[in-house]
């Protein structure tokens, strides 16, 4: 894929933006701890992610930017982690 001068591939240029909550999302926050579920309802890819940040699609779509993971997710993909599997 040719990279533009922007550094973005013509299928990047595509994609829908999000726009970043300026409100706190009520079930889940920046920095918390999550598993990610490639299919929604099915069961997570067995590693631990953490919020970037939480936006908005057009459409109210609401989207996460995941440390470790490209590019945004849908937020049903997401569950929290157990309590007593967290790493501290």
């Amino acid at each position: 894929m040719k990279r533009e001068k922007s550094g973005l591939t013509a299928s990047e240029k595509r994609k829908p933006s999000a726009t970043l909550l300026s409100k706190p999302h009520p079930i889940f926050t920046k920095n918390d701890p999550v598993r990610y579920h490639p299919v929604i309802g099915g069961p997570h890819d067995g590693k631990t992610y953490t919020i970037r940040g939480i936006g908005c699609l057009p459409g109210n779509r609401q989207v996460v930017w995941l440390i470790g993971k490209v590019g945004y997710v849908p937020l049903e993909s997401l569950s929290h982690m157990e309590k007593g599997k967290l790493k501290r």
